[in-house]
């Protein structure tokens, strides 16, 4: 909690300096994307489960400095003594866009996250009755274009959902083959899944 209040009042205080930015940003935040997700636990144990999914998200613009964004995430475990795991997970949120300079930017915000899983196979009867919640995240993330094709991006996120916290590190990149069609790919290492994602993105715009 000290994690969120501290993220909380850092946005507090750059926030209105934003709205006196000038800066130009060549960097879009109106795009769909979706992709190819792998994600692994890191507790140590011998027997962790293995997932596979796919993830969709999408962002778009509603002012200046100021963008909503989401995203859609399912994921199947490896099947482990007759049992599998289905996890499905989304979030929403707003942000808000702090240009530094034409290819660089850092961004703040947060919403609310949504957490499912299911026991499959000869363990279903394993599902409690609450194995659905609401929480919340939030997270900053610095996004910058080295080069015109290329887009390098990094951050944090903090998550709480089941009563549970988890800090993740974020890193990533975009590399556009045209105007409107980039790849992605990301690496997601938190204190209890690590993720990747190879992926494709449509913007539509800056």
């Amino acid at each position: 909690m000290k994690t969120a209040k501290k993220m909380l009042a850092v946005a507090a205080l750059v926030a209105p300096l934003s709205a006196f930015a000038q800066t130009a940003s060549n960097i879009s935040y109106n795009f769909i994307e979706g992709g190819y997700l792998k994600a692994t636990q890191e507790d140590g144990n011998s027997d962790d489960f293995d997932f596979d999914g796919f993830t969709v998200g999408a962002s778009g613009k509603v002012a200046k400095n100021l963008y909503l964004f989401g995203d859609y995430r399912q994921l199947e475990s490896d099947t482990v003594g007759g049992t599998r795991i289905d996890i499905d997970t989304a979030r929403v949120g707003l942000g808000l866009i702090f240009p530094i300079n034409n290819n660089f930017d850092i961004t703040a915000g947060g919403g609310a996250a949504f957490a499912k899983f299911d026991y499959k196979g000869s363990g279903a009867g394993l599902t409690p009755d609450d194995n659905d919640d609401t929480g919340y995240f939030l997270q900053t993330i610095a996004r910058a274009k080295v080069l015109p094709a290329l887009e390098i991006n990094g951050g944090y996120r903090y998550e709480k959902v089941f009563d549970e916290s988890e800090s993740t590190g974020l890193v990533g990149a975009v590399f556009s083959f045209t105007p409107a069609f980039a790849a992605v790919g990301s690496y997601e290492f938190g204190d209890d899944f690590d993720r990747y994602v190879i992926g494709g993105r449509f913007n539509f715009g800056l």
